[in-house]
């Protein structure tokens, strides 16, 4: 299956999923029949006459009812979802098969195919027109270029509620660049009568509330490299803890209530703390033989001894498997893999799993899970308060020395249910008083039985930085309110008790670029510690009334062309082979596979690395040409535009071609054939001379591309 049939299908999935098998009579108490759902989607959007299989479905999802309409034939589909109760079309795709493998760029401008969106909206929802405004998204382009499918223009339109923006509440629309046609379309809204309290605090009186409530919190954090060979470092930085908790409530100021807390849980286990048998990379037979010959490591069955002292595992279970693994992120350190089966009948069954070192023979982590028909009849014994004393008791058994240096984490303003079955809780260890939260306990017990079933530590052995240069505390929150401040929002979040979806009026974290600062700098890192790259506006002073202009913005708005620091685009610079490849490999997209480059592995962080590699894998470049910090020559440049088009093979008979140039002896012999095409598709400015060794500028290059992409 091609993959625009494979993104298509799942498009209409999206709307025939949650369908339910029985449409229900025309008499059914909704305020549109099915008869009228079918009106009033043809009379908002044209259906092909050769669309002639039909069919619909009745849905309800919570509060909404909707009719789901489907035409389709064998050149495509059309499906349109109609507000059962309001009549609102409130989803339609339009899928079309296409004979595309290469990517190409709009026939329409930007302005004309805006112009077909603002006349959907003025026909489809021409009440709530003045409720909306058009949003543009920096970080978003607004033109969709692939190999799958014709480009298309994409436009939102953002619900204000007397000028604060419901950012989830708005209208989506699609353009096919070529045709003009509406691609898709989404319209959603909820609470239909929203007000703004009279008085509500400012963003400073916000903002200071945020900065007493949720300071940034001093942590040692231990690197992530995204290279195996490169060696964590363990820094101090100052992190927001879990984001999406930010919720303040504009008139009185308090702290709302998160009801996400499997969110949270999922955050915390990303903060480092790995489950037991995750993240380990498994050993050769050959490998854990010769380790085993070590003898500072100890046997399988010392392993299971350790393990079996704290599970005390009944008769019922038998030993399944045992591996000696390699830790993924502490390779020096090798582990026992050890887990059991019990016994399998209707009343009980159980597993259970346990991760030992090779070295020191302490209990990494363990799980086990037991189906006790009997157990499952019992109401909860324990709270979340008992539990937490069994789990603190169980930490200080195992691990006495441990326990002195850690301390419950417990984020505020989550709700949790009164009587769980069970409770999980997370102690972070402690250095030098602040909080490693990358290390330390994860403890699960049974709320039924009092019983650990779940437990995990992680402790790494290593020197820590000492804090006497770090940054206050807070300064550092001040200097995050600065790059990331609250935005004032109508926001939509689902309640528990109603089952319903609630809308709420907050100050919050709209936008979280990053959550961590280096604590001696106050420079952003990414999640991986590094430093995070920054992202910036493709917006240039110097290309008014260039030649190049709109090609230049026509790329921009493709998101192929990124923004500079100095604000300009440089086109009469001579541009290089890593800014050539960066071009064109944004336009390949993930079409066929990348293959990392070994030739480029002494490259570091050039930022350059990942687009040479990318433009080698597709083909646009060949490993012998390589040199991403050279200028692009003439032939150079139809070269890669060539294998960009797909014509590779056909250039390669460059004996068949005839070039007229009058300098064509100094074409290089294996360019000839590419040079020819590009001639004769007019890809780069002729002349008397084809210059096959002169620089090419980046105003000429992107000329040259978009021309290419432009073929039909």
């Amino acid at each position: 299956m091609k993959p625009k049939k494979w993104i298509a299908g799942l498009l209409i999935a999206m709307f025939l999923v949650a369908a339910v098998g029985v449409v229900p009579p025309v008499q059914a108490a909704t305020g549109t029949s099915l008869e009228q759902a079918i009106k009033i989607a043809k009379s908002s959007f044209t259906i092909p006459e050769e669309y002639t299989e039909f069919s619909s479905h009745y849905n309800e999802y919570g509060e909404r009812l909707s009719w789901l309409l489907n035409w389709r034939d064998k050149g495509g589909e059309i499906s349109i979802e109609v507000d059962a109760q309001t009549g609102d079309i409130l989803r339609m795709s339009h899928y079309q098969v296409r004979e595309q493998s290469a990517v190409k760029l709009p026939e329409l401008s930007y302005q004309a195919a805006k112009a077909i969106a603002d006349r959907l909206v003025e026909k489809l929802q021409p009440e709530r027109k003045q409720d909306l405004v058009y949003h543009e998204d920096p970080e978003k382009p607004s033109l969709d270029v692939n190999p799958w499918g014709p480009p298309t223009y994409n436009f939102r339109y953002q619900r204000v509620v007397e000028g604060i923006p419901f950012p989830s509440n708005g209208i989506t629309i699609s353009v096919n660049g070529d045709t003009g046609e509406i691609v898709s379309y989404s319209f959603d809204w909820y609470g239909e009568k929203l007000q703004v309290p009279e008085q509500l605090l400012t963003a400073e009186e916000a903002q200071k509330i945020f900065a007493r409530e949720f300071p940034l919190e001093l942590q040692y954090f231990r690197t992530q490299p995204e290279e195996r060979d490169e060696k964590p470092v363990i820094k101090p930085v100052f992190k927001l803890r879990h984001p999406q908790l930010v919720k303040i409530d504009p008139v009185t100021g308090k702290i709302l209530e998160s009801e996400d807390e499997y969110g949270i849980a999922e955050d915390m286990a990303r903060g480092g703390m790995a489950m037991a048998g995750e993240a380990k990379m498994e050993l050769t037979p050959e490998e854990a033989k010769e380790i085993a010959k070590i003898d500072k490591l100890i046997s399988k069955e010392e392993a299971i001894q350790k393990a079996m002292a704290v599970l005390n595992l009944s008769d019922q279970y038998r030993l399944e498997s045992s591996r000696l693994q390699q830790s993924w992120d502490e390779p020096e350190r090798v582990v026992w893999q050890l887990s059991w089966q019990s016994s399998r009948d209707k009343e009980y069954r159980g597993s259970a799993a346990a991760t030992v070192d090779g070295e020191t023979g302490e209990l990494l982590s363990f799980y086990r899970y037991e189906y006790d028909e009997e157990q499952n009849k019992k109401d909860p014994v324990y709270n979340r308060e008992q539990s937490q004393e069994l789990a603190l008791e169980f930490i200080k058994k195992l691990q006495p020395e441990k326990a002195k240096s850690i301390r419950l984490y417990e984020p505020v303003t989550v709700r949790t249910p009164e009587k769980a079955r069970s409770y999980g809780f997370v102690y972070e260890r402690l250095v030098n008083g602040i909080p490693f939260p990358q290390n330390g306990f994860r403890v699960t017990v049974n709320a039924v039985t009092g019983q650990v079933e779940g437990y995990n530590m992680q402790w790494t052995a290593a020197d820590f930085p000492r804090l006497d240069t770090v940054i206050d505390e807070s300064q550092a929150t001040a200097w995050y309110g600065q790059e990331v401040p609250l935005s004032l929002e109508f926001v939509t979040s689902y309640d528990r008790e109603t089952g319903k979806q609630k809308v709420t009026l907050m100050y919050h974290l709209a936008k979280v670029p990053y959550t961590m600062m280096d604590a001696v700098s106050g420079n952003p890192l990414n999640w991986r510690g590094e430093p995070l790259e920054k992202k910036l506006p493709a917006v240039f002073s110097d290309i008014e009334n260039h030649p190049a202009q709109k090609d230049i913005e026509l790329l921009v708005a493709a998101g192929v062309i990124a923004g500079t620091e100095d604000g300009k685009f440089h086109p009469d610079q001579a541009i290089t082979q890593g800014e050539l490849a960066e071009i064109l490999a944004k336009l390949e997209g993930n079409r066929g596979p990348i293959i990392p480059l070994p030739i480029l592995t002494g490259s570091g962080d050039a930022w350059y690395t990942p687009w040479i590699n990318q433009a080698v894998s597709k083909g646009l470049i060949k490993a012998d040409e390589i040199a991403p910090e050279e200028t692009v020559t003439r032939e150079f440049l139809a070269a890669t535009l060539i294998r960009h088009l797909g014509l590779e093979k056909a250039a390669a008979l460059s004996e068949i071609y005839k070039v007229d140039f009058a300098d064509k002896d100094q074409i290089t012999p294996k360019y000839l054939g590419h040079v020819a095409l590009a001639d004769g598709l007019k890809l780069i400015s002729p002349g008397e001379n084809f210059l096959p060794k002169n620089q090419v500028t980046k105003a000429e290059a992107v000329t040259a591309v978009v021309r290419a992409l432009q073929l039909d």
